[in-house]
């Protein structure tokens, strides 16, 4: 199944990250570099034979890149420019996003025609409209994960999102502690995983995805792995970092380590809402935690971005 390419700059590090799980959460297979090019690989070539073999490239323009004096997503824009130029013109390949009300690079894609000719999808005007518009633009062309197995049933699961509070600022500032920390947090996490024998446990850079079959099995792994990051956190002189987690149940398609479905980005959603060390959670896992040793705590309606109608959440703690 070919993939979708995300060029960037490392300030927006956040926002791709967050284009990143809305594209996965629809079956999307996404192509960005920190997660692909393995040690050792030579990963000029890695990026230029990504980009070829990619169905669609995305370029995420931002007041960041304007900003930028150097950028190697310049050269990856320019060998996207050569592939756009061997492709049918009829065909969309190349798309410009805009993170920030900023100006696409003038640059030829052929005669009398820049980058600028290109339909934008802009971001930073209205997400979830942008979201939906690429969505139906990429799926018109990939099979998503979710069609592998034709008629998959959904089947419903706990979901939560862990994910790093200001990570895209953390990347700017304090890019070689936040590496050490993400390192020896994907670990924990899996650690945790075998621990509460969740089913699955995946780490995208900063964001930890965790499915369960039962609800006290997720939520315990959810705050067990907060907790193993607020003292990960802490071993660190001069480095402040925290966690914050959304929790929902709901159908999803789980195939070896694919998940998709409603529920996952529901709970990316929930989860920014949260406080840093905070889990907050569906009325639906709420009720199933009536007889655990934990602090359920409601707090009434909460309008998170994506529901068609407010959502009445819940704060998790473990009791002290």
């Amino acid at each position: 199944m070919s993939h979708v390419f995300l060029s960037y700059v490392r300030e927006d590090a956040g926002d791709v990250d967050r284009l990143r799980a809305e594209l996965v959460s629809r079956g999307i297979r996404v192509w960005v570099d920190r997660e692909q090019i393995m040690p050792g690989e030579r990963w000029k070539t890695a990026i230029r034979q990504a980009i070829e073999d990619g169905a669609y490239f995305i370029a995420c323009f931002s007041a960041a890149y304007a900003n930028r004096g150097r950028t190697y997503m310049n050269e990856e824009v320019l060998t996207a420019i050569e592939q756009l130029r061997l492709r049918p013109v009829q065909r969309s390949w190349f798309i410009p996003v805009l993170f920030s009300d900023v100006s696409v690079p003038e640059l030829s894609i052929g005669p009398s025609e820049t980058l600028r000719d290109l339909q934008q999808v802009r971001l930073y005007d209205d997400w979830n409209r942008g979201i939906a518009t690429l969505v139906e633009a990429i799926e018109s062309r990939i099979p998503t994960t979710a069609a592998i197995v034709p008629g998959t049933p959904l089947v419903d699961k706990f979901v939560a999102m862990i994910d790093v509070v200001g990570y895209s600022s953390l990347v700017a500032n304090q890019a070689e502690k936040l590496a050490e920390v993400l390192t020896a947090f994907a670990k924990t996490a899996r650690q945790a995983a075998q621990i509460f024998r969740v089913d699955t446990v995946l780490t995208l850079s900063d964001t930890v995805l965790i499915v369960a079959e039962t609800v006290p099995a997720g939520v315990h792994c959810t705050l067990d792995i907060m907790r193993r990051f607020a003292a990960l956190a802490g071993q660190r002189s001069g480095f402040s970092m925290a966690v914050r987690a959304g929790a929902s149940i709901g159908g999803v398609i789980h195939e070896e380590n694919v998940v998709v479905g409603g529920a996952v980005v529901q709970a990316a959603r929930i989860a920014s809402n949260a406080r840093p060390q905070q889990l907050l959670v569906t009325e639906r896992v709420a009720l199933q935690l009536l007889e655990e040793s934990l602090m359920v705590h409601p707090l009434g309606l909460v309008t998170v971005r994506g529901f068609g109608e407010p959502v009445t959440l819940f704060d998790v703690k473990v009791s002290s």
